[in-house]
């Protein structure tokens, strides 16, 4: 399994520069 990109959409309460920040939430805007 390749992980380049993360893009999982998970419920993130934090938000933070585009990023999302949560207790299982992955970023999905930075590369």
């Amino acid at each position: 399994m390749q992980i380049d990109k993360i893009q999982i959409k998970f419920d993130c309460p934090y938000e933070m520069n585009g990023k999302r920040f949560g207790l299982f939430c992955a970023y999905e805007t930075e590369i």
